[in-house]
């Protein structure tokens, strides 16, 4: 073989393996934005969770101060739900 056949040769090699580590780069950055969109999914679903959790909360507040002005006596319970629609 002569030198200019054995460089194309070590050219076509290096060439091939590049070509290979583009490949497998391609299949990473394929893999790492499925990734992104699962986890993009993810915390969309714990925002929309976080937010149904921030409401049942306030909602079970509203039922304890509910009860709790429902075992005043009456005219306390009157006095109460008195201020609450001037505030409201």
């Amino acid at each position: 073989m002569d030198q200019i056949t054995i460089i194309r040769l070590q050219a076509a090699e290096i060439i091939l393996r590049q070509q290979s580590q583009i490949k497998q780069l391609n299949e990473n950055i394929m893999d790492l934005g499925r990734q992104n969109i699962a986890l993009a999914a993810e915390a969309e679903r714990t925002e929309i969770a976080e937010r149904q959790l921030a409401a049942a909360d306030a909602r079970i507040r509203e039922l304890e101060v509910a009860l709790a002005a429902s075992r005043l006596p009456a005219e306390s319970r009157e006095n109460v739900i008195q201020m609450v629609r001037e505030v409201a």
